[in-house]
C-alpha cells in the first residue's frame, strides 16, 4: 500500500507535461490551422528532449544517493548532497538552454528547412525557458515532495496545472493566435513552479538554496549572450557554430573562474583521468 501510494501519483505527475501540449496543440487545431499544430509540437518537442529531459535523467540518476543519504545519514548531509546536485544541474542547463534561448536562429537552421525554420525559431525562446522551468521542477524541487513521501501533492499540483494550461492556452491562442502557444506553456510553467517552492515549505524543506551558484549561472549566461546573439546575425554559415562554440567556452570560463563547484569537481576528475591516461600511455 505504501509503494502504491508513494509511485503511483510520480507516475502519472510524468505524463504531465504531455497531456498540456495535447491540450494545446487540440486548440491550435481548433482556432488556428494543423500547419501551426505541425510547427509547435516540432519547437515543443526539441525543446523538451534537449533541456528538460536531460535535467530530469540527472536528477533520476542521483536520486538513490539522495534517498540513501536522506535514510542513513544527518540533515546537513542531505543538504549537501540536494547543493551538489544543484550545483551539476546549473552546469547542465547553462551550456544547454543558452544557445535555444539567444542562438534560436541559428539552431532552427542548423536542425530544420523551409517554413519549419522561421517558426520553430520564433517559438524556441519561449519554449525553452518553459523547459528550463519544467526541468528545475522535475529535477531538483521534486525531491521535496518525494523525500517528505508527500507525492500526492505533486499529483494534485500537476490536475490542477493541466486546467491552468488549458486556460491559458484558450486566451492566449484566441488573443495571439499560434504565437499565444508558447506563451501559454511558459505562464502554466510559471505557475507550477511557484506550487512547488510553496508546497516545498509547507513539508519543512525548502530546496531553492545556493544562490552563489545562481549568481554564477547568470554571469555564464551573460557571458554567452553576445556571442550567442552574434551567432544568430551569421545563421546558416560555420561562423554561427563557431561563434556560439566560443560562447559555450566563455560560459565555461566564468564556471571556472567562480569556482562554480561542479566545474571545479569537473576539471579536477578531468585533469586526474587526463594524468593517468598518460602515465598508461607512455609506461
Amino acid at each position: 500500500k505504501r509503494f502504491i501510494t508513494f509511485g503511483t501519483p510520480s507516475s502519472v505527475v510524468a505524463s504531465g507535461t504531455m497531456i498540456q501540449m495535447l491540450i494545446t496543440q487540440a486548440l491550435l487545431a481548433g482556432y488556428v490551422d494543423m500547419k501551426a499544430v505541425g510547427f509547435f509540437a516540432a519547437a515543443q518537442i526539441l525543446a523538451s528532449r534537449a533541456i528538460s529531459m536531460p535535467m530530469v535523467m540527472l536528477g533520476r540518476a542521483v536520486s538513490a544517493n539522495i534517498f540513501e543519504t536522506y535514510e542513513k545519514k544527518s540533515k546537513d548531509a542531505t543538504d549537501a548532497a540536494l547543493r551538489r546536485h544543484l550545483s551539476f544541474l546549473l552546469l547542465l542547463v547553462v551550456p544547454i538552454g543558452a544557445p535555444f534561448i539567444f542562438s534560436n536562429n541559428t539552431i532552427a537552421n542548423l536542425l530544420f528547412d523551409g517554413a519549419f525554420q522561421g517558426q520553430v525559431a520564433l517559438a524556441l525562446p519561449t519554449l525553452a525557458l518553459a523547459a528550463i522551468l519544467t526541468g528545475f521542477q522535475g529535477a531538483y524541487l521534486s525531491f521535496a515532495f518525494t523525500l517528505a513521501r508527500k507525492t500526492k501533492f505533486q499529483l494534485y499540483v500537476m490536475l490542477s496545472m493541466i486546467a491552468v494550461q488549458s486556460v491559458f492556452a484558450f486566451v492566449f491562442i484566441r488573443l495571439l493566435g499560434a504565437e499565444g502557444a508558447p506563451l501559454a506553456l511558459l505562464c502554466t510553467a510559471l505557475c507550477s513552479l511557484t506550487m512547488y517552492i510553496i508546497m516545498g515549505r509547507r513539508f519543512g524543506r525548502m530546496l531553492v538554496a545556493g544562490r552563489r551558484e545562481f549568481f554564477t549561472a547568470g554571469l555564464a549566461v551573460m557571458a554567452y549572450i553576445p556571442f550567442g546573439y552574434s551567432a544568430d546575425q551569421f545563421a546558416g554559415t560555420p561562423w554561427a557554430v563557431g561563434l556560439m562554440l566560443v560562447g559555450l567556452l566563455a560560459a565555461a570560463g566564468v564556471f571556472l573562474l567562480r569556482r562554480h563547484s561542479a566545474m571545479v569537481e569537473t576539471a579536477n576528475r578531468s585533469t586526474r583521468m587526463g594524468r593517468s591516461l598518460i602515465v598508461k600511455t607512455f609506461r
